[in-house]
């Protein structure tokens, strides 16, 4: 991201702006998130993402960009304009799933990690099968999952 262009963005957002989106970042880990606030859904995307968009549009340092340059961008510079940097999310060891028979015909798995810790117990499944599909279903969800607050 161009130096200046962050610069001028700092100037444009002024301590308000520039207070308002940190705010954002600390409590929603984004620049663009969608809350509600007095029962009124509130997208800073459309909003004040728009506005920064037109601001960059006008810029002679994003001549010849494309809408989805614009799309991508404007959230990496207004991080940057605003000192945000990325919050680092915390390592985690490899867990893994254990599946076992509590009773006969009766069939559960466990996410257990690394220290052995479990993290999740299972529904009961009626067969052995049913509950290696349930661990795989599991795997699937978790890596399309989003985090929300």
């Amino acid at each position: 991201m161009n130096q200046k262009l962050i610069e001028l963005t700092k100037e444009f957002l002024g301590e308000d702006g520039i207070a308002k989106f940190q705010k954002w970042y600390d409590e929603y880990s984004t620049v663009s998130p969608v809350y509600k606030e007095d029962n009124i859904i509130y997208p800073v995307h459309f909003r004040e993402g728009v506005v920064i968009r037109n601001f960059m549009r006008r810029s002679i340092f994003c001549k010849g960009w494309k809408d989805e340059d614009f799309e991508s961008n404007w959230p990496i510079l207004v991080m940057a304009a605003c000192d945000i940097k990325e919050k680092e999310i915390p390592k985690l060891e490899k867990g893994r799933f254990i599946y076992y028979e509590e009773k006969q015909n009766e069939w559960r798995f466990k996410l257990v990690t690394s220290n052995n810790q479990i993290l999740v117990i299972s529904e009961s499944y009626t067969s052995k099968i049913n509950c290696i599909n349930g661990i795989e279903d599991v795997k699937r969800l978790v890596s399309l999952a989003e985090v929300n607050m």
